[in-house]
């Protein structure tokens, strides 16, 4: 659902960055908040990454159409709605810089789409059935699910309403709400599906650490098993090498929905990349197109995803102790 170089006006555009800049900002500062008295969201960059490595694999949907992992919902049950903005920020500056997936003009626009108002409606999803439900894991499993279900088509529809209001090419609105939301629900029962997984996999071994868990009374125990806590580092691991140098290489390669929509509607973007890529395609040139390529080109972005992440970090937590540390004179 990346949007490219001139799909939108550049008014929008230019709006939309504003925005999403505005939001970032304040997702950063919230970030902060959401892991008082530790370092700045200690596994954001392992979710950050395996979401930049669960974006490689396109699953068929059924029509000559594909969809992958939008990945808001996860993000922010495990590590908080703040940084779970940030994390999927980082993925789609990763994407556009390294491998021109979206556009330079649009990264704004995708920001805004897919990190602020995808963690957004999954967060306040995830909360509302959680409320809903009897208290306990069961319900944050399925109150996750739910939040996957429904970030998907939500961010689908988000888009659509901005292409009828600033696309570049005339269309009747009507036509293309309806062309983005089938699609996008089939994408989201698989969104819901990977989210059930992973969220009920952290749960298993370390329910500690899902921040969207914190009002559920646990063992104290459950905190120092350090074996779980090993476990889920190499899982975490394990999982995204298998992403990136396996299942990616077998995944669909149809067009994903929103490439579906633009072919078969006639929606075109009116600009040329604007960012020169080194891996465009997710290839290493030199490499041309073969599993090495493609597979050395996604751990270059696992590689620039984590570092980024962790920088981000170091930052915010340098940011905090100096704002904490008292005034001398």
């Amino acid at each position: 659902m990346h949007v490219p170089d001139g799909f939108l006006d550049t008014p929008t555009s230019i709006g939309t960055a504003l925005v999403a800049a505005a939001a970032l900002a304040f997702a950063l500062k919230r970030a902060r908040s959401e892991h008082p008295g530790t370092r700045l969201a200690p596994a954001a960059g392992g979710v950050a990454t395996f979401v930049f490595a669960a974006h490689l694999v396109n699953y068929p949907i059924g029509g000559g159409t594909s969809g992958h992992l939008l990945g808001a919902a996860l993000a922010a049950v495990l590590v908080g709605p703040g940084t779970a903005i940030v994390c999927i920020s980082i993925v789609l500056a990763v994407q556009m810089l390294l491998f021109a997936d979206g556009g330079a003009t649009a990264l704004g626009t995708n920001v805004l789409l897919m990190a602020v108002i995808g963690v957004l409606v999954s967060w306040g999803a995830f909360l509302f059935v959680r409320r809903a439900l009897p208290r306990g894991i069961p319900s944050i499993v399925v109150a996750a699910a739910i939040a996957g279900l429904l970030s998907v088509p939500t961010v689908a529809l988000a888009l659509a309403g901005l292409y009828a209001f600033a696309g570049n090419t005339p269309v009747d609105g009507g036509m293309l709400f309806a062309a983005m939301l089938g699609p996008h629900v089939l994408i989201g029962v698989g969104e819901a599906v990977i989210t059930t997984a992973a969220v009920a996999a952290v749960i298993a071994l370390r329910p500690d650490l899902v921040y969207g868990a914190r009002s559920i009374p646990l063992e104290p125990a459950v905190a120092t098993r350090r074996s779980s806590a090993f476990a889920l580092q190499a899982g975490t691991v394990g999982v995204t090498v298998l992403l990136v140098g396996g299942i990616a290489h077998i995944a669909s390669g149809h067009p994903d929905a929103l490439e579906r929509v633009a072919g078969d509607l006639g929606l075109v973007d009116t600009g040329l990349a604007v960012v020169a890529s080194p891996f465009a395609g997710y290839l290493v040139t030199q490499l041309g197109d073969s599993w090495l390529s493609s597979t050395v080109a996604g751990f270059v972005g696992c590689a620039a995803v984590l570092a980024i992440a962790a920088l981000t970090r170091l930052t915010a937590d340098a940011t905090s102790s100096r704002r904490a540390a008292p005034l001398r004179l």
